[in-house]
This record gives C-alpha cells, sequence and structure tokens, in this order.
C-alpha cells in the first residue's frame, strides 16, 4: 500500500479531528461500572474526570467488579445447565412418546433429538 504524502491543509485539518489511542500518553484510568439492571461495565479514560454513565448504575473497586463478574460467569454457567437438563429431559420424553405410538427407534430418535442411552 503507498503512502500518501499530507499537505499543510490536511494535516492541520487531521489535527483538530479524532485522538487516537495511540496518541495518548501515560496509561489510562480504568472505572469498573454495576449497572442497576446487572450488567458491568469497565471504563479506560485518559482523564482525571469520572465518567459519565451511559444509564443508571454506580462506580465500583475492582474488587466488586470481579466478585460481581464471578457471581454472573456461576449464574450463567448454571442457566446454561438447567438448559442443557430440561432440553435432555424433553428430547427424551418426545423419544419415548415416539416409541410408544410405535415409530421405529433409529427414526424416534431422529425426530425427537434425543441421543442419550442406546
Amino acid at each position: 500500500m503507498a503512502k500518501v504524502k499530507k499537505d499543510a491543509a490536511s494535516a492541520a485539518a487531521a489535527a483538530d479531528g479524532p485522538v487516537l489511542l495511540d496518541d495518548m500518553e501515560g496509561a489510562p484510568t480504568v472505572h469498573y461500572v454495576l449497572y442497576d439492571d446487572g450488567s458491568l461495565g469497565r471504563i479506560e479514560m485518559w482523564t482525571d474526570q469520572e465518567p459519565t454513565l451511559s444509564k443508571p448504575g454506580r462506580i465500583v473497586t475492582e474488587a466488586e467488579y470481579r466478585a460481581a463478574l464471578e457471581d454472573m460467569r456461576g449464574n450463567t454457567a448454571a442457566r446454561v445447565q438447567t438448559l442443557r437438563d430440561e432440553d435432555y429431559a424433553r428430547q427424551e420424553a418426545e423419544y419415548d412418546d415416539l416409541l410408544t405410538a410405535g415409530i421405529p427407534e433409529r427414526t424416534a430418535r431422529r425426530l425427537s433429538g434425543f441421543a442419550g442411552e442406546e
């Protein structure tokens, strides 16, 4: 890719444009947020100001953020396992119903999606 040489006018216009992260000096200040709806946020800023939150919530410590994140991950894992268990039970019940109706086992498995014990 060819490099384009900028003239003085385009360089001046670019200077008034957005500041790129690569142009920032130092390290950002990290703010951790727990929103009222239960979601979490991590905001990096290169100023000393507190961030303006996009929705109701509060700034918390990193420890509070990490604890809330672990809770969220644990709740998600538990919810996924519950959904898998419910899906397995539903497929098994449909499979049993199809067998009871006289549908051949191979077809009953395919129709129900049940892949459990053979």
